[in-house]
């Protein structure tokens, strides 16, 4: 398994088309939140809420979108090249496999989710005119480095196991864009107080996502796989 994930971390990191699409993503998930937030200037209160929000709504966003160009490269690529053979002949069951690549997917969106929500924190402190530097509070952080980890790493599972039992990638995708308009609206900060409040959805929504995921290994057998090649 450690095996898999070096080499598909080595893989992702040294794809300059997959490190172009996360730039260009990178950028928008930071400029678009900057701009709408620098109009908050001298409103402390409000600006601290926006911090929380980016933290725990963004976060999440930021690391699906970067995690799905590398989670398509990752999955489907061992299915379009007809590689997932030479990988199921292996002594490694499938679920390491999935795991390895899953672990690789979820090692670079959230790492550079980090990275955008610490470069947002600085950028937005250095935009607004603010007495003081706008820390996130405790729930936002729990948020960022506990729970939103979790979730994210169970739908970039969710969304591998899809991919490699489904024989039609289309659906896969149109499902991921569905499931983030859910997730969207579920996390819905005009519905929730961006606090302690949210906490427990967050982790409902963990429960909900690994029992998902556990379904799905169930049905993660090498002639599912096999046969949605063929």
């Amino acid at each position: 398994m450690r095996i898999i994930y070096r080499h598909q971390l080595k893989a992702l990191i040294g794809d300059k088309r997959i490190l172009m699409m996360v730039l260009v993503a990178g950028v928008i998930m930071l400029y678009l939140p900057v701009t709408i937030f620098s109009a908050l200037s001298g409103m402390e209160r409000i600006v601290r809420a926006s911090v929380d929000f980016y933290c725990v709504f963004y976060s999440i966003l930021a690391a699906l979108i970067l995690a799905y160009a590398a989670n398509y490269n990752v999955f489907l690529q061992e299915k379009t090249n007809r590689t997932i053979h030479s990988l199921l002949s292996t002594p490694l069951t499938l679920r390491r496999v999935w795991f390895g690549k899953t672990l690789a997917v979820f090692t670079v969106g959230y790492s550079l989710s980090i990275g955008l929500s610490v470069l947002f924190l600085f950028v937005i402190n250095n935009r607004l005119d603010t007495p003081g530097f706008v820390y996130p509070s405790i729930h936002a952080v729990i948020s960022l480095v506990l729970i939103n980890p979790v979730i994210c790493f169970l739908i970039i599972g969710i969304i591998g196991i899809m991919t490699l039992i489904s024989r039609d990638e289309m659906k896969v995708r149109i499902g991921f864009f569905l499931f983030i308009f859910a997730l969207l609206y579920v996390l819905n900060p005009r519905k929730l107080v961006v606090g302690f409040s949210i906490l427990p959805v967050q982790i409902a929504l963990c429960v909900v996502l690994a029992v998902i995921t556990l379904i799905g290994l169930k049905l993660l057998i090498n002639e599912r796989v096999i046969t949605s090649i063929e």
